[in-house]
């Protein structure tokens, strides 16, 4: 969308392709016109400019309808468009922090899309000539606390690290940053992830889903 001039004490804008967009003093709103189909036009009552996401009613010959319209200077392919029209860069998008002044870069940031037939108690399907799936385990130990030998006892602090592929999921809004790809608790229960039970503890531990 490009500024084209100068109309009833506003700036007026042309669409990229055969579209004119500008202000109508008569009924104090923009009025967006087809330049190719005089039957096609749109209007939003919008104050100021109608740059961003605006509600436009929509005359076309098959009816008025209500629509949500975009309007924009902001690049497809390396920038991100705020609800109120302002560009950040795409990197941006979901890392954790408002670029957009209405935090809409931050909005709808899940990670995982699944498929409607995913079933989470369902572990995922194994490799070619594999009976069932593979998972990789390790354990770092961080910090011994306690270790009492007449009990049999030892008291210590690990990180679990528990690797598998599950080829039903689609990662999406992901950063080269690995610790920006963190899947929150009530998006991480939805899907399949291993259970261990530690025997030889005291409580017969389970390990479970925090993020």
């Amino acid at each position: 969308m490009n500024v084209d001039g100068y109309i009833n004490n506003r700036f007026s804008f042309d669409g990229y392709t055969s579209t004119k967009i500008s202000f109508d003093n008569n009924t104090s709103s923009w009025v967006m016109r087809s330049l190719t189909n005089p039957e096609l036009n749109a209007s939003a009552a919008v104050v100021d400019y109608p740059i961003g996401i605006h509600t436009w009613k929509v005359n076309s010959p098959d009816g008025v309808q209500d629509m949500e319209l975009n309007l924009n200077a902001c690049d497809d392919l390396s920038d991100f468009t705020c609800r109120d029209g302002a560009c950040v860069p795409i990197r941006a998008r979901c890392d954790g922090s408002d670029d957009c002044n209405d935090a809409t870069d931050e909005a709808d940031c899940d990670r995982i899309i699944l498929p409607e037939n995913y079933k989470h108690e369902r572990p995922p399907v194994a490799s070619a000539g594999r009976k069932l799936a593979k998972i990789e385990l390790s354990i770092d130990i961080i910090l011994v606390l306690d270790v009492a030998e007449i009990e049999s006892k030892v008291e210590y602090q690990f990180w679990l690290t528990l690797r598998w592929k599950d080829a039903r999921i689609t990662f999406k809004n992901l950063k080269d940053a690995n610790f920006l790809n963190t899947v929150e608790t009530e998006e991480a229960k939805k899907i399949w992830y291993p259970r261990i039970l530690f025997y030889n503890t005291r409580a017969k531990q389970e390990t479970r889903v925090i993020r």
